[in-house]
């Protein structure tokens, strides 16, 4: 089974700049409220992303925690709602 390592090193180009891991990946940064938008629509997930450092995979995985929280409060007041 993989398990994704705490802290991956940035892959570096042949003059020291980060690159991407493969030539269909990009490095990009993203706000982290953008981040948790798009969890919440459901356009991407945890597994779609590849955290840089073990700071930026603390934080993702807090917003998917938080995601996963307000996705259960609605669906208990919906359940409440409906019984």
């Amino acid at each position: 089974m993989y398990i994704d390592p705490s802290d991956w090193p940035a892959p570096i180009g042949p003059q020291g700049t980060p690159q991407a891991s493969s030539p269909e990946s990009l490095r990009v940064e993203i706000p982290l409220d953008l981040v948790q938008q798009l969890i919440e629509e459901g356009r991407i997930g945890a597994a779609d992303l590849h955290c840089l450092d073990s700071g930026s995979k603390r934080r993702l995985q807090r917003a998917c925690l938080d995601n996963c929280i307000r996705d259960l409060s609605h669906r208990a007041q919906f359940a409440r709602a409906i019984a």
